[in-house]
């Protein structure tokens, strides 16, 4: 994608693979930083202190391997947190108060990624252990489909999990969304890929990446006549570091988080730091937003971010103590 003039000048993709210009004018850069937006209403749960205890989650110090905290968590229709506890081999099931409603043992402690199903169902990412995805209801795995195949050629570059109405797809190194079961669960042969991760209602895909140190290029997609329908790059104040989640929300919205930081330029010391969240249209423009920090210290989460089916948004944060459960509502 080039600039020139005031204009962004990109493409779009048609079924038939041809691509064709399309023209976006330099209003579409959007501030991120504008003071004159609205945030979010910030309310902190509850807080998992580390153990293996009830009502506590697992915590991997750092020795031969990565340190890890509870990799992934969801939350389901009645508001009830699941959390992949997989240092402990289990999923903690927690009310919004951080009671404990269920513990399912789990197999292996390799699994990164959690999605719920419409009946209960937990549906499982292993990238390490026995790679694949893995149904599992009542504690018993229901159903199994490998990850490497097709589009994937490596396990660990699975970096995320969806569920969408025509089954279960793998995002491979944030770029595409391959399906490796179908609605019923089963493996499919031909396996079907996305270009973006899709909407709540399946009709449109969502793509993001960085542009530049201090801007995210978003663009959606219709699904079914597979043209690019909005695309902006939004323009924020500081370093944007990484994108941490772009989450499909209720009502045809987005969530997108972005870690910015600022370093010391002598040493790179980071010296500041924040998780900047913004709620998009389907237009791309921004509703509201909200700031958070990062976990603290360096235990390697493989899902900070999740939304709940009215909108709330929720944050997994790790910090010396233990898990703490965020959620954002407007």
């Amino acid at each position: 994608m080039g600039r020139g003039d005031g204009l962004l000048w990109s493409t779009a993709t048609t079924r038939g693979g041809r691509r064709w210009p399309l023209l976006v004018l330099g209003a579409f850069f959007w501030a991120a930083w504008s003071p004159t937006l609205s945030a979010g209403e910030l309310e902190v749960l509850f807080k998992a202190p580390w153990g293996s205890g009830p009502g506590q989650v697992g915590m991997l110090p750092a020795d031969e391997s990565s340190p890890e905290g509870p990799m992934a968590f969801a939350v389901d229709a009645a508001g009830d947190i699941w959390v992949l506890d997989q240092v402990n081999r289990r999923v903690v099931v927690l009310t919004p108060e951080g009671k404990v409603v269920e513990e399912i043992t789990l197999a292996r402690e390799t699994y990164h990624d959690l999605v719920l199903g419409a009946s209960g169902e937990m549906i499982l990412l292993d990238r390490y252990g026995t790679p694949g995805v893995e149904v599992v209801q009542g504690g018993e795995v229901m159903a199994r489909a490998p990850v490497v195949g097709e589009g994937i050629d490596f396990a660990g570059g699975v970096t995320a999990l969806f569920l969408d109405a025509d089954g279960v797809y793998a995002e491979y190194a944030h770029l595409s969304l391959l399906q490796v079961m179908d609605a019923h669960y089963q493996e499919v042969e031909t396996r079907r890929r996305l270009g973006g991760r899709p909407s709540v209602d399946g009709k449109w895909l969502w793509t993001a990446q960085l542009a530049g140190r201090k801007g995210v290029q978003l663009w959606s997609t219709d699904r079914g006549r597979d043209v690019l329908q909005e695309e902006r790059i939004i323009a924020f104040d500081r370093w944007v570091w990484q994108i941490v989640a772009l989450e499909p929300m209720p009502q045809g919205q987005v969530l997108l988080v972005v870690h910015q930081i600022e370093e010391e330029p002598e040493t790179f010391t980071v010296v500041w730091e924040r998780y900047l969240g913004l709620v998009l249209d389907r237009d791309l423009v921004e509703l509201w937003r909200f700031e958070t920090q990062p976990s603290a210290g360096a235990l390697e989460q493989f899902r900070a971010f999740t939304v709940d089916a009215h909108g709330a948004i929720y944050q997994s944060r790790f910090d010396a103590q233990g898990m703490e459960i965020r959620r954002w509502t407007r």
